[in-house]
């Protein structure tokens, strides 16, 4: 910490790892208050010549996220890549497919595993702390 030219003030550093320790912290709690038994309304009706698809809603039940498995400064930037892997989600869906218009499918659960998840977080404040 150092004042720098303003005395008084107190200047704050993170460097990654700092960063890479809150993140590994605070993701899982994020996901699980943010994503666990949530259901969110997607209202998709999207056509083409084969296909027509209609999804109302979509449910997550359960979601289990890894710890970030990359997590490194890009260099010659202010840029930190993060890379978070084995995610799992249970998903039920509320919707239907119509393959070339003849056979109806109704989706109803898909569990999404192995999922990976590329982020490029960058410090736009002034300050170089609130990221």
């Amino acid at each position: 910490m150092s004042a720098g030219a303003n005395p008084g003030s107190i200047g704050l550093v993170l460097n990654t790892t700092s960063v890479e320790h809150l993140m590994a912290t605070a993701l899982p709690l994020a996901c699980y208050f943010g994503l666990n038994n949530k259901t969110i309304k997607l209202d998709i009706d999207s056509k083409s010549s084969f296909y027509h698809l209609i999804l109302n809603s979509m449910h997550i039940g359960k979601v289990n996220v890894g710890k970030p498995s990359v997590f490194e400064q890009i260099p010659g930037t202010d840029q930190i890549k993060v890379k978070i892997t084995e995610i799992t989600a249970d998903i039920e869906l509320d919707g239907k497919v119509y393959l070339a218009y003849l056979i109806p499918l109704s989706v109803q659960k898909v569990t999404v595993t192995g999922m990976q998840v590329d982020l490029i977080l960058n410090s736009i404040s002034k300050d170089n702390v609130h990221w």
